[in-house]
């Protein structure tokens, strides 16, 4: 599947930090139900050449960690120069639906009364303990990012951070087909060329297509 691409400039950052844990051995020896197929663990969504594709360095190994309750995997130093990969469920991430829209709410970025509305129904029912299933989740991840001034319907995000005039980052996000990935890519000298946004979008469907 070729994602749609939208070029995305937000007023909010959320800072990401990866906080890396210990797999527990009973959970790492579980195998998959039958009939099902294990999704790809976060660190084996990116090879080595598309990381140094994206930073023009070599990351070395990844480390699985956490952002937000989201399973992750980061290589190198976000202090330098780092890609942080997420490919989970579109219901995982719709769990992490108030968080965010607190995120946007402290930003301004809530001018649109419909789905301001739809926005903050729907994070009320996720922090009384109801699963979004996930098509409503990639719905609202839409919705969420038309506020943030994306266009309508619209199921992929490339954003540059924290601003388009002073880029230090290049988030790539989208919610399709069920599940729910982004990059994020670290580096010095970023300019938010075409030709950098068009890399990041494609280590994207590479997570996407490996997930």
């Amino acid at each position: 599947m070729r994602l749609r691409r939208q070029h995305l400039e937000v007023r909010v950052v959320r800072r990401v930090r990866v906080e890396h844990s210990q797999p527990e051995a009973e959970s790492a020896s579980q195998s998959p139900s039958p009939g099902t197929e294990a999704a790809a663990a976060p660190c084996d969504t990116l090879t080595g050449k598309d990381l140094e594709t994206l930073t023009g360095k070599d990351l070395g190994t990844g480390n699985e960690g956490q952002v937000g309750t989201l399973a992750a995997c980061q290589w190198g130093d976000p202090s330098s120069a780092g890609v942080q990969a997420v490919s989970v469920p579109a219901e995982e991430w719709g769990a992490e639906l108030p968080a965010l829209i607190q995120q946007v709410k402290a930003s301004g970025a809530f001018d649109d009364a419909a789905n301001t509305k739809q926005l903050e129904k729907a994070s009320k029912l996720v922090e009384q303990g109801k699963q979004l299933d996930a098509d409503q989740a990639c719905n609202l991840f839409s919705k969420l990012a038309e506020l943030q001034g994306n266009k309508p319907a619209q199921d992929t995000t490339v954003t540059l951070l924290p601003t388009a005039a002073d880029p230090q980052a290049i988030s790539a996000q989208t919610c399709t087909d069920g599940r729910f990935a982004s990059v994020l890519v670290i580096k010095p000298g970023i300019t938010g060329s075409q030709k950098e946004i068009a890399t990041v979008s494609d280590a994207l469907e590479r997570v996407v297509s490996t997930s």
